[in-house]
Formats: C-alpha cells, sequence, structure tokens
C-alpha cells in the first residue's frame, strides 16, 4: 500500500517510474524520487515496518559490502567502491535518526561490483553465502 498526495492505494510497480525505469521494491525509501502517471514525487515517509525492512536490509547489505572491502584490502588492492559519506535528504522532517533513507538498490549494485573484484583477484569462493 502506497500513499501519494493522501491518496492510499495499490499501485503496480510498473505504472511507478523511478531513474532507470520501473521500479522495484528496493527503489522504494524515503528520498526517493518516482513518476506516478507522469508526475515527480518524492516519498516523504513511510510505514513503520516498512522502515523497519530498509534498515535491516541497510544493515545486512553494509556489514557485507565492509566484508568485500576487508578482504580486498587485505591483498593489497585498493576497493572499486569506497566508503560513502552518509547523504542528507532535504525537505523531510525526521527524528535525529535517519531511518528508511538508504538507497537498496545502490547498495547492491555496489556490493556487485566489489564482488567482481573480489572474482578477478581470484576470492569468487567469498561471495556465496
Amino acid at each position: 500500500m502506497v500513499k501519494f498526495d493522501g491518496i492510499e492505494a495499490e499501485w503496480v510497480y510498473s505504472n511507478l517510474q523511478g531513474p532507470v525505469g520501473p521500479i522495484e521494491q528496493r527503489d522504494l525509501y524515503v528520498g526517493a524520487k518516482v513518476t506516478v502517471f507522469g508526475r515527480h514525487l518524492t516519498i516523504s515517509s513511510a510505514s513503520y515496518s516498512a522502515i523497519q525492512w530498509i534498515d535491516k536490509e541497510t544493515i545486512k547489505l553494509e556489514k557485507t559490502l565492509e566484508e568485500y572491502r576487508n578482504k580486498i584490502m587485505s591483498m593489497g588492492v585498493t576497493p572499486c567502491i569506497k566508503r560513502n559519506a552518509p547523504q542528507t535528504i532535504r525537505n523531510i522532517s525526521r527524528s535525529s535518526k535517519t531511518q528508511g533513507q538508504r538507497d537498496l538498490k545502490l547498495l547492491r549494485n555496489e556490493m556487485a561490483r566489489l564482488g567482481e573484484q573480489l572474482a578477478n583477484l581470484g576470492f569468487a569462493h567469498l561471495l556465496v553465502k
């Protein structure tokens, strides 16, 4: 269930457009920009359960990214993806703790790039979990 401009409805994902085409579940986070029926909207809030899921997935992905980076650095090689400073999303009033604001698709793309680098270094066996 997604709510846009006070209208609560079930939307088909293919009707919602993200920056690179139809969106997936991982594209929906607080601060994400989507296009609905030609209108550009920013998701400004989410349900508690959605925020919990996003934050839980973020923690898992960031832990895996850190493991990949550490293994690559232990080989004396610079990781192709460096740590990013947290991004601040403007015009969204939230508690002091940022919740549900991480782009899971971006994290998964970074994980894929680091995984490819690990595989090229001969550590493909570490990618299977």
